[in-house]
């Protein structure tokens, strides 16, 4: 290939480059934050072009969820609430946007709506973890403690290493005076956070009401090692401490 011919294929892929249009990718909006989130997504929503198709409705759908998923880092709940409809009106079963629709609602204190919005994403997918998670909150903050803990119970199944449904048992068994539960729960969530002084505290409170004084003590301990400053725990550490010398 001669040196002019190079040249010319060189010029003409330049040119060519400049020529195309730049195409919208999901990934550019849903794995980014902030500004550049938005900017991403209005783009998508704006081109003629989805990874080389024209914008669907579906797809439109995904952006306007990201775009509320942004607001909501923002705490920006009624924008949030805002994208996350329109994401709906376009397609009602995005199981997503269902649930994310449900975590705005929440947020704003607006549990009826929130618990509406879970139902709708569990009967598009009844085996959705996050969404059962998210309702047995809702029915947690109701006072349905037998249908929080259904829930909980089926979330776990589905998803055996959520730190967040085992402590939300837990509660709920503490709550319940059900301590031997409540101590194996908060295990299992320390599996997976073992830094937490907040678990080590609540299972010394659960350890506490067991009368078992010793595991307590160790529990507020290494709660204390982790998070010196906790004066709640340290609190619970010098009523465990005094029950040992009553004994």
């Amino acid at each position: 290939m001669t040196r002019f011919f190079q040249a010319f294929i060189f010029v003409f892929i330049i040119l060519f480059s400049f020529n195309v249009p730049v195409k919208a990718k999901d990934s550019d909006c849903s794995n980014k934050t902030g500004d550049a989130a938005l900017k991403a997504c209005a783009k998508i929503l704006k081109t003629q072009l989805y990874q080389g198709k024209k914008l669907s409705d579906l797809q439109h759908s995904i952006t306007y969820d990201n775009i509320g998923i942004e607001y909501m880092r923002r705490r920006q709940f009624e924008r949030a609430i805002e994208n996350f409809k329109h994401a709906l009106d376009i397609n009602p079963n995005n199981i997503k946007a269902n649930n994310n629709l449900g975590s705005a609602y929440t947020k704003l204190g607006k549990n009826d709506l929130a618990l509406e919005s879970y139902n709708k994403a569990l009967k598009i997918a009844p085996k959705y973890a996050l969404a059962l998670s998210n309702r047995a909150s809702i029915y947690r903050k109701k006072g349905d403690l037998g249908k929080a803990l259904k829930d909980l119970d089926e979330a776990l199944i589905i998803d055996p290493d959520s730190p967040y449904d085992y402590l939300q048992r837990a509660a709920i068994y503490l709550q319940t005076k059900d301590y031997k539960k409540a101590v194996a729960d908060y295990s299992s969530a320390l599996e997976q956070r073992p830094q937490s002084s907040d678990i080590y505290n609540d299972r010394g409170v659960a350890h506490y009401y067991l009368g078992d004084y010793k595991q307590a003590l160790r529990d507020f301990s290494e709660a204390l090692r982790i998070n010196p400053n906790d004066k709640q725990t340290l609190n619970n550490k010098n009523a465990a401490l005094k029950k040992l010398q009553q004994k």
